[in-house]
This record gives C-alpha cells, sequence and structure tokens, in this order.
C-alpha cells in the first residue's frame, strides 16, 4: 500500500523544477499549465503548500500534479512514486496550523514609494488608490524576523488581499463588496481591475452611478458572491456589469455569474470580453485596457506636436 501522507512530503519545487519550470525564492509563477502569463501561483516551500489566484485553488503537491497533468489523484501518486524525488526534511503543518501564514503588524495610508511607483506602473493614480487602499505591513507567521509590506485591498472578511511589484497574496480570501446604495453592480475580478475601470474615461467604460462595485478576488469566489446576492445582502440589485478577465477562468465565471444573474431576473447590460477586445488581442483585462489607452493618449500627444 502506497504512503500517501509519504508522497505528500515530496518538495512542489523539485516536481515543478523537473518540470522545467524555475521557481524563485521569492515571488509568484506562472500558471503555464493553463497559458496563463501572469506569476499568479504563490508556492510555500516552508509548509509544502501552493495556491493558484488566478483559479483560486491550491494544495498539497498531489494537487498540483493534478492541476498541471490534468490526471486523477492515484495517476498523481504514480507519476510522483516514478520520479527521483527527495523528501522534504520540514514537518508539514498540520491541518490545525493550516490559517493565514501572514501576521499584519501595521495597517498605514498608502505612501510609500515603491508601492506608489508600483500602482503608477499600472496606470493607477495615488489619489485613488488611497481611497480604497492601504500600506499593509506584515511578517510571515513562522519568520517573524521578516518584514515586508505591500499595497493592501479589505475583502469582506476583514482580510487583505496584498499586492507588491514581487509578490502576490492575502491573508484571507473573501470577495468585497462596496456599497454605494445603487441598484446596479460591476463586477471585478480584482481589485486593481476595479481602479482601472474607474481611472477609465466614461467615453469607454460608462459608469451609472451610483453603482455598488464587487471585487471577487478570486473567481472561486463566485458562488459564494451569488449565494449572497441572492440571499439579498448586497441589497436590491436589478443591473449588472460584468467586468472579469478575458481568459478561460475568467470567461467561464462570466458565464456562470450571467447565468445565475438571469435566474435571478439582474441584467447585465456590459461584458468585458467585447470591451477588451477592442484594444487588441494582448488585452486580458480592464488594466491592461488602461494601459493601453494611458499609451494611445500619449503617443497622440506627442504626434499633436509635430
Amino acid at each position: 500500500m502506497r504512503d500517501i501522507e509519504k508522497i505528500k512530503d515530496i518538495p512542489i519545487v523539485s516536481y515543478l523544477e523537473r518540470k522545467g519550470i524555475q521557481v524563485p525564492a521569492r515571488g509568484n509563477i506562472c500558471a503555464s499549465w493553463r497559458g496563463d502569463k501572469n506569476p499568479s501561483v504563490s508556492i510555500d516551500r516552508t509548509h509544502n503548500r501552493w495556491y493558484d489566484h488566478g483559479e483560486g485553488r491550491g494544495g498539497s503537491v498531489l494537487d498540483l500534479v493534478m492541476a498541471v497533468e490534468g490526471c486523477t489523484f492515484s495517476q498523481a501518486a504514480d507519476i510522483l512514486e516514478s520520479g527521483a524525488y527527495s523528501i522534504a526534511t520540514f514537518a508539514p503543518a498540520s491541518r490545525g496550523d493550516r490559517k493565514s501564514a501572514i501576521v499584519v503588524d501595521e495597517v498605514r495610508f498608502l505612501q510609500h514609494p515603491a508601492l506608489l511607483q508600483y500602482l503608477n506602473a499600472r496606470g493607477i493614480s495615488s489619489s485613488l488608490a488611497s481611497i480604497y487602499c492601504r500600506e499593509i505591513h506584515y511578517h510571515p507567521e513562522n519568520k517573524p524576523e521578516r518584514k515586508y509590506f505591500a499595497v493592501g485591498f479589505q475583502n469582506r472578511d476583514g482580510g487583505w488581499e496584498l499586492r507588491n511589484p514581487s509578490w502576490k497574496g492575502a491573508t484571507s480570501k473573501h470577495y468585497t463588496y462596496i456599497d454605494n446604495r445603487g441598484s446596479h453592480i460591476a463586477v471585478f475580478e480584482g481589485f486593481c481591475d476595479m481602479l482601472a475601470y474607474l481611472e477609465m474615461p466614461e467615453s469607454i467604460f460608462p459608469k451609472r452611478a451610483p453603482e455598488n462595485l464587487v471585487v471577487l478576488n478570486s473567481v472561486a469566489l463566485v458562488r459564494r458572491f451569488l449565494c449572497d446576492l441572492q440571499a439579498g445582502r448586497l441589497g436590491v440589485i436589478s443591473t449588472a456589469s460584468l467586468y472579469l478577465d478575458n481568459d478561460d477562468a475568467g470567461r467561464k465565471a462570466s458565464v456562470k455569474i450571467g447565468e445565475a444573474l438571469k435566474e435571478m431576473g439582474i441584467k447585465v447590460l456590459n461584458d468585458a470580453k467585447e470591451l477588451l477586445s477592442s484594444f487588441g488581442p494582448d488585452c486580458k483585462d480592464i488594466n491592461d485596457a488602461l494601459l493601453c489607452h494611458q499609451q494611445q493618449t500619449h503617443n497622440w500627444k506627442q504626434y499633436s506636436r509635430l
């Protein structure tokens, strides 16, 4: 009988590197197995766990093999048993220890130049970001001597989505709801997309003030959001706009949300797919669209001066 716990001790990094996927000491990797070009997968070397922020799933090395290879649990175990993998030298975390591995030390107003520069590089002004975001100083639970900081965006559970130039993560996962007392909701996948949408001129992305803003923070939270919406916890909603990413996960989530909204009698007025396609095939999300628009505006100004 195979020892599943022993197989789970095989380092995720060893498996990925044998697949030709290099894992940096810090920062995320791209989910190349599903065609994602953004570094959206976190690897926790200490606890030998992974989490895909794009799809909202993660787990042990067995879960990763199933995701990468598209195979069953038994097949994943066979793949790992057949490889010359070294066994992890750490003791895996017990189930009771698998809570947030991030400890928040301080919540400040957004002011660190590195974070403001990071947001500016994404086309987002500090004045807008300061309304919705905070500067979070934190440390890993098991390494209190290591201090980090990131842009923080609070979710409905009181936890924080965290972003900085080299890393993305969260203290806990839940969607965010910004209630502006409207009957229209605009749904986004990530908070940078929401900020990019608010930066966009009305001529490109028309706003319906007052409108409520929903940031899923992960497509895995679609069901939780829809349950709360159907239960009336988000107010009386009659119309919606869907601004999810133009990739496989985002399109599937948009279809699922659209079908559920139709059953609730909520009319979908806008879907990001057509709007994003107008910016070209490389435009994956609202943030890409904002950067493209800003570059086009800059080019036009330069041309007008000639």
